[in-house]
């Protein structure tokens, strides 16, 4: 069921396979692994409830609050994130930060907010420089590059400005520096992907366009190296 669920993306094997584990040994690694894929892949199912009823783990809040985030719910995810900022567990500790990042991104309604937005993100960036895990910090990369860019526009839509996005360039610049000392990943994709919006926003600069369709068809390599299309959407978008 759970091969036929992976294979097909059928929901059906996959809500069996729950059903199955479950019956066996309520709890177990095999019935919880399951309900973590319903979760994640149906936002509907009761699944993370349950999981959290069986096992109330710190893992189990960061999906909670992610799938809170994907939901719209932006105030509870931030309330799950700060529970967890003290966590003794450093994956814990740095996905509750993001996830605290990201919901206050999602949430500016002032300049005063925008000030104040990229500190979180600035945080993790830190704790994660000179880490072995390269991903990780490339991924950190491309979400302060994102913050940087949103605090330039909210500057320029509230003080009327034409703020520029050169931090925003550099972050996402930095993030494929780190991804040269990793394997080619979806990351590298969605830096080159954001780095073709940004110059497509620097009208002023020499050869704004071209240099944009070099980036663009960058992430389009990448994507066809992964052979995968995921976000590539956006990319195609840009492109055009």
């Amino acid at each position: 069921e759970v091969e036929g669920f992976l294979h097909d993306n059928d929901l059906e094997k996959l809500k069996r396979a729950v059903e199955v584990f479950g019956s066996i040994h309520a709890g177990g690694r095999e019935h919880c692994a399951c309900l973590a894929l319903q979760a994640e892949e149906n936002n509907k199912s009761r699944a993370l409830e349950e999981l959290m009823e069986l096992v109330p783990s710190e893992s189990v809040q960061i999906a909670r609050a992610k799938r809170a985030w994907l939901d719209g719910d932006f105030e509870t995810s931030k309330a799950i994130c700060e529970s967890l900022l003290d966590s003794t567990a450093q994956a814990v500790r740095l996905s509750a930060r993001n996830g605290q990042a990201v919901t206050r991104l999602l949430s500016i309604q002032n300049l005063d907010d925008a000030f104040s937005v990229r500190d979180p993100f600035r945080m993790v960036l830190k704790q994660l420089e000179g880490s072995r895990h390269r991903q990780a910090l490339a991924a950190s990369h491309l979400n302060m590059g994102i913050a940087e860019a949103v605090y330039a526009e909210t500057v320029s839509k509230f003080n009327n400005v034409d703020a520029p996005i050169d931090a925003a360039m550099r972050q996402w610049k930095q993030g494929l520096t780190v991804l040269k000392q990793a394997p080619d990943s979806l990351l590298k994709a969605m830096l080159h992907t954001n780095m073709t919006w940004g110059m497509l926003q620097m009208i002023n600069e020499q050869e704004y366009l071209t240099r944009a369709k070099e980036f663009g068809r960058d992430a389009l390599a990448t994507y066809k190296a992964l052979d995968t299309n995921e976000d590539l959407g956006r990319t195609l978008g840009l492109l055009a």
